[in-house]
């Protein structure tokens, strides 16, 4: 156990820092930002980091400390149009600087693939995991 932990902490790591964030949907509130350079496909699926930047401060619920960036890597299935939570990392800054206020990572059995919502923020990262033109 620890040392899946460990391999989790050292890939969020190395992952981040060479991170090249592509702009790829924006409103009032939320800046998303795909690696495509990270995009894994696996059969229908496909795993990539996200990084979602707030206008305004979000409060993690665990550690009751505010965050404007979240970065996130998703599975999803490109055949069923659904999204899976892999791992999340919040911080206090903008594109991912600043503290790392605090990391979840689940287990395969954990989460479950929720359905993408046309015209989302979800949705735009769908696409872009999705489509074979990246």
């Amino acid at each position: 156990m620890f040392n899946k932990l460990l391999l989790t902490i050292l890939l969020i790591i190395s992952t981040n820092a060479m991170a090249e964030w592509t702009l790829i949907e924006f409103n009032d509130e939320t800046m998303v930002y795909a690696d495509v350079k990270t995009k894994q496909k696996l059969g229908n699926k496909v795993k990539m980091w996200i990084l979602y930047d707030f206008i305004h401060p979000k409060i993690s619920a665990a550690e009751n400390q505010p965050y404007l960036s979240l970065v996130t890597l998703d599975e999803y299935d490109c055949v069923n149009a659904t999204k899976k939570l892999l791992v999340g990392s919040m911080y206090k800054e903008n594109m991912q600087k600043g503290k790392n206020i605090g990391t979840i990572t689940f287990k395969v059995n954990e989460t479950i693939h929720e359905p993408i919502i046309p015209n989302t923020l979800e949705a735009a990262s769908f696409e872009k995991a999705c489509r074979k033109n990246n």
